[in-house]
Parts: C-alpha cells; sequence; structure tokens
C-alpha cells in the first residue's frame, strides 16, 4: 500500500569549498528533477554576468536583507566575504507544500544553523 501522506525531505549537501557539491547537487536535480526542487538563496552581492534574480540567487539590498533577517524570515544566514547570504523560510515551505523534496547545498556554518533550527523546531515546522 502506498501512503496517503509521504512528509517531504530536507536534504541538505555540506562540505568545504571545492568538495564538489555542486556536482552533487546537480546530479541529484537531474535524477530526481520532478520530486526535488534547488533552494534558492538571498545575497546582497551584486549579480555577476549572465545570473538572473530568482535563478542563482534573490539579489536583495542590504537594508532588505536585514529587514527580513530582524523578521525572522531566514532559516540560515552568514556573512561571507562582506555578504550576507540567507535562505527564507518561505521557500523550504513551498517547496513542501507542493509535496516536493528540497535540496541545500551550504557552508558548515550554515548546516550547523539549519541543524539547530530543525532541534528548536515545533512538530510539523520546516
Amino acid at each position: 500500500m502506498i501512503p496517503t501522506h509521504v512528509r517531504s525531505l530536507l536534504i541538505v549537501v555540506s562540505a568545504p569549498s571545492g568538495a564538489g557539491k555542486t556536482t552533487l547537487c546537480d546530479r541529484l536535480l537531474g535524477e530526481f528533477h520532478s520530486s526535488m526542487i534547488y533552494s534558492i538563496s538571498c545575497t546582497t552581492r551584486a549579480p555577476r554576468e549572465g545570473e538572473e534574480d530568482g535563478r542563482e540567487y534573490f539579489f536583495l539590498s542590504e537594508a532588505t536583507f536585514r529587514a527580513k533577517l530582524a523578521a525572522g524570515e531566514f532559516i540560515e544566514h552568514a556573512q561571507v566575504h562582506g555578504n550576507l547570504y540567507g535562505t527564507l523560510k518561505r521557500f523550504i515551505d513551498r517547496g513542501f507544500s507542493s509535496g516536493r523534496d528540497v535540496l541545500m547545498d551550504l557552508d558548515v556554518q550554515g548546516a550547523a544553523q539549519i541543524r539547530d533550527y530543525i532541534a528548536r523546531a515545533p512538530a510539523g515546522d520546516p
């Protein structure tokens, strides 16, 4: 019997820079494209050539990022090389609401924040 409700997974790939996180995530998304979405982070850095808002990142002003941070809208965040990065809780919620797994590519600091968030979250929260 197939269960009537299958809970979505939050899949976090975390490793130091250059360890192959992007390659692994690309393979997972290629294999499970119909049941998995890739989490798109927010950043205060300027877009690089060819990047589009909402595809590689959500590009935010520092004021907007800090307002969302103060409002508790991020599940994780970090400052890297002078720029802010973070993942919005609502992005994770949308993936779960659609019944899809959510794949995240995070540094070690972000992964630790996710673990802490999940340990503190009431049942049913992402």
